[in-house]
């Protein structure tokens, strides 16, 4: 592996021409294992930059940009960075840690997808399992195909691979192997040497197919997997919320009114001076005129003068718990108090 000395000038215009060159095609004539070279584009490492924490997951959905990993990684914070690994001009993968978090790396990498966002759109803290969505994928990564039925199927003493990030050195996306002891349908028992910072990686069969997620190890070589059926499981619940958001740009506390469909009552918001407010609905509406908002519009005459408005609304399939987060999965709006004419209107954020 390459000294991050060598990355000197001109190194971001000779990574874009990597990264924009160098397909997957190309790698797989590395010579190295199939396994490895099948499954490490779908891995990714994964910073909590709210507690601090690291850990792994695998992408299983390039379309929907959809994370797998576990929720003691994930937690509940609304956004966490993700990295995907990166080539350099030799087709070589990139494993020392202190390149992807080097500051002078992160325009191209954040531009091209390989540093981004992601938000938790699914959890079962019960099964230690979180979905993320990201902000963007790579044009490299590639999703994990995965064995859902993997229980009916499975192989006692068979190999597995695992792969991850180990927090305690300095190399990233590494791989180990494990023999496959015990199958139950909570957790897949596995003899493999893995270690803090694999939690929410992959372990695949030598098809190198998802069929777990690394969750824990004790102090010798044994270690827990969560088994892929759990992570259907839980793509199942992610059902579908229409959603807007309100910020009051104004500078005093106002009211306003909100209804989701024709038959229903109106709904009495208060929104402080400079708070955000998400709404969302989770059944079925006719769309056509819906959701309506109202509000007096004309301050200070002592009487109520409502201007209505229909407004539009973002659809994302979130899980049950999951608080939507206002950038990203909500509508912007907000509000706006002109003092020559003492008029109150709502603007569209987004234009």
């Amino acid at each position: 592996m390459k000294n991050l000395t060598v990355y000197r000038k001109g190194f971001l215009l000779s990574l874009v021409t990597v990264l924009l060159t160098f397909g997957y095609s190309q790698a797989e004539e590395l010579s190295i294992d199939h396994t490895y070279d099948k499954v490490i584009a779908s891995v990714v490492w994964i910073v909590n930059t709210d507690t601090k924490g690291q850990g792994s997951g695998v992408l299983i959905d390039k379309k929907l940009r959809r994370v797998v990993t576990n929720h003691h990684v994930a937690k509940k914070n609304e956004s966490i960075m993700v990295f995907f690994p990166v080539r350099d001009r030799n087709g070589k993968l990139i494993i020392d840690r202190d390149f992807y978090v080097n500051e002078s790396h992160w325009v191209i990498l954040t531009k091209l997808g390989y540093a981004i966002t992601g938000h938790v759109i699914g959890e079962s803290p019960e099964n230690d399992l979180s979905i993320l969505r990201l902000d963007g994928v790579p044009e490299t990564a590639r999703e994990i195909e995965y064995d859902f039925n993997y229980l009916s199927n499975r192989r006692k003493n068979s190999m597995v691979h695992i792969f991850g990030n180990p927090a305690n050195i300095k190399m990233l996306w590494r791989w180990t192997l494990g023999r496959l002891e015990k199958v139950d349908k909570e957790m897949l028992i596995i003899r493999a040497d893995i270690y803090k910072g694999n939690s929410g990686g992959p372990v695949v069969n030598d098809k190198g197919e998802l069929i777990g997620i690394a969750a824990r190890s004790d102090q010798s070589t044994v270690a827990e997997a969560i088994p892929a059926n759990k992570i259907e499981d839980l793509l199942n619940t992610l059902k579908p919320r229409h959603i807007f958001s309100i910020q009051n740009n104004a500078h005093f506390t106002l009211h306003y009114d909100i209804k989701w469909q024709k038959n229903d009552a109106w709904k009495e918001i208060v929104i402080k001076s400079g708070e955000a407010w998400n709404h969302w609905y989770s059944k079925d509406f006719n769309r056509k005129g819906y959701p309506k908002i109202r509000f007096d519009y004309i301050a200070n005459d002592g009487q109520v003068t409502y201007k209505t408005y229909e407004l539009e609304t973002y659809t994302r399939r979130l899980g049950s718990g999951v608080t939507p987060s206002r950038k990203g999965d909500a509508r912007e709006y907000h509000f706006g108090y002109n003092s020559r004419t003492q008029r109150l209107d709502l603007y569209d954020s987004e234009k």
